[in-house]
């Protein structure tokens, strides 16, 4: 969690709202996904 604030911080810093923003939407996606896959079980052939 300390890794994703300062990575907020700093692209607060850098690009404004609209970086911060797009960054917690992009994390919040990928962990759907993770959470979806996980949800799905292993992949049988």
């Amino acid at each position: 969690m300390s890794v994703g604030a300062a990575a907020g911080s700093l692209l607060f810093a850098q690009w404004g709202w609209m970086a911060v923003t797009a960054f917690a939407t992009a994390a919040a996606v990928a962990a759907l996904a993770v959470r979806w896959q996980r949800a799905a079980g292993p992949m049988r052939a």
